[in-house]
């Protein structure tokens, strides 16, 4: 987790303080990520990620997502703008397949 980026009051101490990055590192990740995902509250307040492009600006320390000016997303920011953005070091692509059982789904 990249802690500068947030208010250092919005979130608890990590648990695994192992797992915490340095700030080099964080920008770092934020400069060569190819993409993130924007996560916010969506209808009925069921959580939606979204993957996006982004651009990090490190003199302002602003992330900046692409997008249009309406729709869901924007619904969703307008009601709440909280929303953990994510920077995606590496990109894969999973599917979410049936299984044999009708009640399960597999990766």
């Amino acid at each position: 987790m990249c802690s500068f980026v947030y208010n250092k009051n919005m979130f608890r101490k990590l648990t695994r303080v192992k797992q915490e990055i340095s700030r080099e590192e964080c920008v770092k990740v934020l400069k060569e990520a190819p993409r993130g995902v924007l996560s916010v509250l969506g209808d009925d307040g069921y959580p939606y990620g979204m993957p996006m492009n982004f651009l990090y600006d490190e003199a302002s320390g602003r992330i900046y997502f692409h997008g249009g000016r309406k729709g869901h997303k924007i619904d969703a920011l307008k009601r709440d703008n909280k929303v953990p953005p994510q920077a995606l070091k590496h990109t894969w692509i999973s599917f979410l397949m049936p299984s044999t059982d009708a009640d399960k789904w597999q990766l």
